[in-house]
Parts: C-alpha cells; structure tokens; sequence
C-alpha cells in the first residue's frame, strides 16, 4: 500500500476536515477521513471520492471512524460516490462506528444503503439493500 499522505482542508467557522490519507493496495482503495465533514469541506471529500473512483481499484472504502460531524451535504457526496461507483461496477463501503458521526445514516435511512461496518474486518457483514 502507499500512503499519499496528509491532505487538510478547513471550512467555515474553524470547522477543519481532512483527509488523514489514502491507501491504494490489494484491489483496494482507502480514504481516511477526520474532522467534520459539511458543507465547506465536503467538495474535498468528494474530489478525493472522484480520484479514488477512478482508480484501478474495485472497492472503494471512506473511513469515517474519526469523523465528528456530518451534514446533509457530505451524505450527498457519499450518496452521490455510491451510484457512481455502481454505475462503474465498483463497490462504495464505509467504516462508520456507532456514535455521532453514524447518528445521520441511520435518522435518514441510508445506513440500509451502504455496506458499513465498525471495522475493516467487519466490512463484509453488512450488505446494502439492493
């Protein structure tokens, strides 16, 4: 795996987010996510989702273990990431914990959505609704 490092990027209001890194290795491809993800930083978030879609890897997953907030907007890039990479024969999973930051995925119904799960090796016990 490569790690291509450290990407910050702040919103509004000293709100920051960014990318911890992004690793591409065995078919995979990993972005890390920390800070809170909203209106002023998900067009990062969804750049790096874009970069990462288009990679040559068949799995895209967005760790969001470290995330503190999401809003309307950054469910939209991950909503958004998700048809593009079924669209593209790709599979969109998230590593979402119980607690704040899966709060919004299970009020609005898109935890059914996604294959989630707490942890890298869990990522395969859930799978989305079709």
């Amino acid at each position: 795996m490569s790690d291509m490092g450290d990407d910050e990027w702040t919103g509004g209001v000293g709100e920051t987010a960014y990318v911890a890194g992004m690793h591409t290795g065995a078919g995979r491809h990993t972005i890390l996510v920390e800070g809170d993800v909203e209106i002023s930083t998900a067009p990062r978030l969804q750049a790096d989702l874009r970069t990462a879609l288009q990679s040559d890897a068949r799995e895209v997953v967005v760790d969001l273990r470290d995330v503190t907030f999401i809003d309307s907007t950054g469910l939209g890039v991950l909503v958004n990431a998700r048809q593009r990479a079924r669209t593209d024969g790709k599979h969109l999973k998230l590593m979402l914990p119980e607690g704040e930051a899966r709060f919004p995925f299970e009020v609005t119904g898109l935890a059914s959505l996604f294959d989630t799960s707490s942890s890298v090796s869990g990522l395969s016990e859930h799978r989305p609704q079709e």
